[in-house]
């Protein structure tokens, strides 16, 4: 395909979107320990994660970092929307049920990792969103690292919106706006790399 390493981005939405913020921080400060806790299939990962290269950047959207905190948004968008506590607790015993790790195990919830050397973030966030506070909580921890974070607020869109880009004229413009948000994002990291190496 003739990609370069150096410049691999992570993404993903909702759960992938916990998804990327667990990966960035496992290809940047992999936990040989956490990985052990499932075993064999956890060595062989570890040893896997130890040999990839450190994402560039990550735009997780509306990501599930903390499972176990209580945000207030939690209780202001928890019923009546797209995502409510009904389906959080579908989708939590999906996930957690038949897992060996304990619900609070940083492979679950990644805020409770080593999140220090993490890539560069720029996290969305949906304002009537349950997850909204802990995308917010996720960014402040980064920025207390030092980490570069920018973070991108949709006004007035639940949980989910960006799947609604091409029947909803606001959120297909909310789309373009964070393409090209995290595409300046990306550019200027790649500049001040360059600037630096030279």
């Amino acid at each position: 395909m003739g990609a370069l390493p150096s410049r691999i981005v992570l993404a993903g939405d909702s759960a992938g979107g916990g998804l990327s913020t667990l990966i960035a921080q496992q290809l940047t400060a992999p936990s040989k320990s956490a990985w052990a806790d499932l075993g064999l299939d956890g060595q062989k990962m570890f040893n896997l994660l130890e040999k990839l290269p450190e994402p560039l950047a990550q735009m997780p959207l509306y990501p599930v970092t903390d499972i176990e905190t209580d945000y207030p948004s939690w209780e202001l968008y928890g019923e009546g929307l797209l995502l409510d506590h009904a389906d959080v607790a579908v989708f939590d015993a999906a996930c957690l049920e038949n897992s060996p790790l304990p619900r609070l195990h940083i492979l679950n919830s990644p805020m409770l990792g080593d999140n220090s050397k993490v890539c560069p973030t720029y996290i969305v966030a949906s304002e009537l969103d349950v997850l909204r506070d802990e995308a917010f909580a996720y960014a402040k921890q980064l920025k207390g690292y030092g980490v570069a974070v920018e973070t991108y607020t949709v006004l007035g869109a639940p949980h989910g919106f960006i799947h609604f880009m091409s029947v909803h004229q606001g959120l297909g413009q909310e789309t373009n706006n964070i393409i090209h948000g995290f595409s300046s994002f990306v550019r200027e990291i790649i500049s001040t790399q360059s600037r630096l190496a030279a």
